[in-house]
């Protein structure tokens, strides 16, 4: 994860990325069944429009869990600021 983009990365035979910007991110979810509750494991899904892309973080310590929503919570919400910024000037300006 950086300031643009949440990088997940899986497999251990077949060795596989997803990518999602910030700003495309809709929610976010923390996932526990009960087996992971017992294991303290839990999952994280970022939400977005659909598409070819595997959105969810499976079996994470709970407290790295948490901290990594939190983070991407913030990432996200700033991003779209600044995307929705962006946009209004760029509108303004057209109208001008």
């Amino acid at each position: 994860m950086d300031d643009a983009v949440l990088a997940m990365r899986w497999g251990r035979l077949n060795r596989n990325v997803s990518v999602i910007p910030h700003h495309k991110t809709q929610s976010l979810g923390l996932q526990q069944g009960p087996i992971d509750r017992r294991m303290r494991l839990a999952s994280i899904h970022a939400h977005m429009i659909a598409g070819p892309v595997t959105t969810t973080i499976y079996h994470l310590d709970v407290q790295q869990s948490k901290e990594l929503l939190a983070r991407q919570t913030d990432l996200a919400r700033l991003a779209r600021d600044r995307a929705n910024h962006h946009e209004l000037h760029r509108s303004r300006e057209e109208i001008q």
